[in-house]
């Protein structure tokens, strides 16, 4: 990763502007606009429930520890559904994009400077949530030191 990009070489092309706030405030539209680059489709519950337990992972990274105890409940709770539910609708979501054969590859690896290979074995729920949380929050941090 190299520490030398510019603000606008690494967030210029995004549709929500390339602003990556400090906090979860705002997140929201970042983290929608990467799961629909990954080839998530927008019309399937996992997709919302996705883009909830990356905002939670973003805001908390320890409840990666826990995702079965407290991350599928939590999105549950917020969704009116059980954590069952929660979890086999994020892995349908990404069953469904690795099917596809994956998302925009230059778009995750440039702008978000994080490798997801479409070609090999679909990740985990948790692998995803956690990568897309992490490379949020890396590239927050370094935006904003």
């Amino acid at each position: 990763m190299d520490a030398d990009y510019t603000r606008e070489q690494t967030f210029g092309a995004l549709s929500w502007g390339g602003h990556i706030p400090e906090r979860t405030d705002g997140m929201e539209p970042v983290v929608t606009e990467i799961i629909q680059r990954i080839g998530i489709p927008a019309n399937i519950k996992g997709y919302r429930y996705l883009r909830n337990a990356v905002m939670l992972a973003i805001e908390d990274m320890s409840i990666l520890d826990s995702i079965t105890k407290e991350l599928y409940p939590a999105v549950a709770r917020s969704n009116g559904t059980t954590p069952t539910r929660v979890e086999r609708a994020i892995r349908h979501a990404i069953t469904s994009a690795w099917d596809r054969g994956g998302g925009d590859v230059a778009f995750i690896e440039d702008k978000l400077h994080c490798k997801i290979d479409f070609h090999s074995s679909k990740p985990t729920n948790s692998e995803l949530i956690a990568l897309i949380s992490d490379c949020l929050r890396l590239n927050a941090s370094r935006l904003h030191s």
